[in-house]
């Protein structure tokens, strides 16, 4: 079998938020992903049911180039994003929603921040990493 069409050794999965049940305004933080080897990142973000009806949840990419995020800056910029950093609303129930980072940073992660959330939902987050290939003609 030819190489060419192996998707599976090209990405790696990683968690980087466990399913997080939240019923406050407290933001979930994903784990910190390192992208040491990798193109690029997409992140693959879910809801479940959203019970609060006045709920909001802002979603927010953040990168820097040291693994304590301690100068971390938000990715907004067109040249490092794939897609969409999309906030989600109390209607937004049992949604997928993805995007891409590419920029020069080492390290990114993803944060929610709810506001007016007194309901029950759940968020989860994985990043796949795209893997750089080593002499790879494609």
């Amino acid at each position: 079998m030819s190489n060419k069409l192996d998707i599976h050794s090209q990405f790696s999965a990683v968690r980087a938020l466990s399913p997080v049940a939240l019923s406050s305004d407290t933001a979930m933080v994903s784990q910190t992903i390192d992208l040491e080897g990798a193109d690029g990142v997409e992140f693959v973000i879910a809801s479940s049911t959203l019970a609060d009806a006045n709920a909001t949840f802002d979603v927010a990419l953040y990168a820097d180039t040291d693994s304590a995020m301690g100068t971390e800056a938000e990715v907004t910029s067109a040249d490092e994003l794939y897609g969409t950093v999309a906030d989600w609303a109390f209607g937004d129930d049992n949604v997928v929603r993805q995007f891409g980072y590419r920029g020069a940073k080492r390290y990114a992660r993803v944060k929610i921040t709810p506001s007016g959330n007194t309901g029950t939902g759940e968020f989860c987050v994985v990043a796949i990493k795209h893997l750089k290939k080593v002499g790879s003609t494609l």
